[in-house]
């Protein structure tokens, strides 16, 4: 993304991730908990039947917890929503704090210093962990609470710099916030949220367009930030309802004619491939294998702009050749690891309908709209 627009719509509040002028992410903060926001709970209440707390994180909302740590009732404790609330269940938070920035990722699950499983070079790990440790110990920081996971961005920095000082400024970062939430967990009261699903633009590098003033002072000295101030709403210069409709239509066009038709339930969702006004070829199935292929690109991009998840069932257009079924699932694998989509490919049923899961984290944007609007 090279935009976000964060702005105020109805009862909440919309964040719009652009690439180009073209909206590649929503996220919509209701005043429910978002999958990753921070609070101070309170645990209330202790399910022994199956070993789990609730968690009061606001007025709305109590929240399910597992932990292994030892907690009681009326504690202050701080959690992560791992899992949004949905129509019929409870949001999900766990007491593993997770901080990601630029650099390095900090998690409360583990202790010491961990780099990315992408990372080969041997010479390289041992190194930046020779680093971060003398680091530490110069700023007399131990590791018996967190662990420090370097991403992958950082080895390719360190190969054109030589050099790890750039990576001061994010670990001092990282523990100042970690250190600050622990310290607003005694002394700010339950159901306060520490973080929401804004600040996590500041950590990266793009423009962040607003027309609210408190995250405009709040985000100022932290990022590139502009405040908008004019009559013209910034939901009307983007056309965000617009775009927001289109993606709740059922029907989507391909720019070859073609179109996939979408149907959320809360059992699975199924989509629908129809060649509609594409123009055939001599060879229906090299022209079958085009449509599914585009159909492809796009169903990805719509599973991450809708939030769809769980079981998602896709109906291609039927190919006499099976040779080219073997040729699409080559490139449907292809086009997963592309596009970085974080769907998982589960093959071709006997019926020829095709499987894809993609992990629960938040409600879907269907929902997200709905609730908005109520």
């Amino acid at each position: 993304m090279d935009k976000v627009v964060i702005t105020k719509y109805l009862n909440g509040k919309l964040i719009l991730g652009y690439e180009n002028d073209k909206l590649e992410s929503v996220d919509i903060d209701d005043y429910y908990a978002n999958a990753g926001d921070i609070y101070i709970g309170e645990v209330v209440e202790y399910a022994k039947n199956i070993d789990a707390y609730f968690v009061k994180i606001n007025d709305k909302e109590k929240a399910f917890l597992r932990t292994k740590s030892s907690i009681k009732c009326g504690q202050k404790i701080l959690v992560q929503v791992k899992k949004e609330k949905t129509y019929n269940k409870a949001c999900v938070v766990t007491d593993s704090i997770n901080l990601n920035f630029n650099y390095i990722v900090l998690e409360t699950s583990a202790t010491g210093i961990g780099v990315s499983k992408k990372i080969n070079d041997e010479d390289f790990i041992i190194k930046v962990k020779a680093y971060i440790n003398s680091y530490l110990m110069d700023k007399n920081i131990d590791l018996s609470e967190f662990q420090l996971i370097i991403r992958t961005c950082v080895y390719e920095k360190y190969l054109e710099s030589l050099s790890f000082e750039f990576l001061n400024e994010t670990i001092d970062d990282l523990i100042n916030t970690y250190t600050g939430y622990k310290n607003k967990c005694l002394h700010l009261k339950a159901g306060t949220r520490i973080y929401d699903n804004t600040k996590r633009y500041e950590n990266f590098d793009c423009v962040i367009v607003t027309d609210q003033e408190d995250i405009f002072e709040d985000l100022k000295d932290k990022c590139n930030i502009r405040f908008y101030d004019d009559d013209y709403s910034l939901i009307k210069l983007y056309n965000v309802e617009r775009d927001i409709n289109r993606l709740l239509e059922r029907k989507v066009w391909l720019k070859s004619g073609a179109n996939i038709m979408v149907e959320q339930t809360e059992a699975l969702t199924s989509i629908d491939i129809n060649s509609a006004k594409f123009e055939r070829g001599n060879n229906s199935d090299e022209t079958f294998y085009k449509v599914n292929l585009e159909a492809t690109e796009e169903i990805i991009k719509q599973v991450k702009l809708r939030e769809i998840s769980g079981i998602i069932i896709v109906d291609y257009i039927n190919m006499t050749n099976k040779d080219l079924y073997e040729k699409l699932e080559f490139d449907i694998l292809k086009l997963i690891e592309n596009m970085k989509s974080d769907i998982t490919y589960v093959g071709f049923t006997r019926l020829g309908l095709c499987e894809f899961t993609r992990k629960k984290t938040k409600a879907s944007l269907k929902e997200r709209w709905e609730r908005i609007n109520g």
